[in-house]
């Protein structure tokens, strides 16, 4: 009995860490709403920025780009049809930051689902979103 009492407090701080991460699902990326750069304007969801800064959870496509140099994104789609071909639009990738960029290796097209802090990266000529912090599988 005296174990369980021990327990069942870690059990509750333990649950409340897999609570608190919100999975983001990519249709929520491309809803409507607007914010502006000096170079470009773009449709950011409202629902989007509120998971600014926080912890999140993703699934999509690896594309690899440069992996040598650790340049990773992940998209919503295969490399065949993705936003650096021009077959998709801007909120349908995000760059990746990894929390330790040393051995990480992902291949082209791989399906993973990763975790890390979400952000708008201001930036008019690529991805409008980015992880950081990034681990996963």
């Amino acid at each position: 009995m005296k174990i369980h009492l021990l327990l069942l407090p870690v059990l509750l701080l333990c649950g409340g860490a897999t609570y608190s991460q919100q999975t983001l699902e990519w249709p929520a990326l491309s809803a409507s709403g607007t914010i502006s750069t000096a170079f470009a304007e773009r449709s950011i969801p409202e629902y989007a920025t509120r998971y600014v800064g926080q912890w999140v959870k993703i699934r999509g496509y690896v594309l690899a780009l440069q992996p040598e140099s650790g340049s990773y994104f992940l998209s919503a789609y295969p490399s065949a049809g993705c936003f650096f071909c021009g077959r998709a639009n801007w909120d349908s990738v995000i760059e990746l930051q990894f929390a330790q960029p040393k051995g990480v290796s992902y291949k082209m097209d791989q399906i993973v689902t990763l975790q890390g802090i979400f952000q708008l990266t201001h930036d008019p000529y690529g991805p409008a979103y980015r992880l950081e912090q990034v681990i996963g599988r």
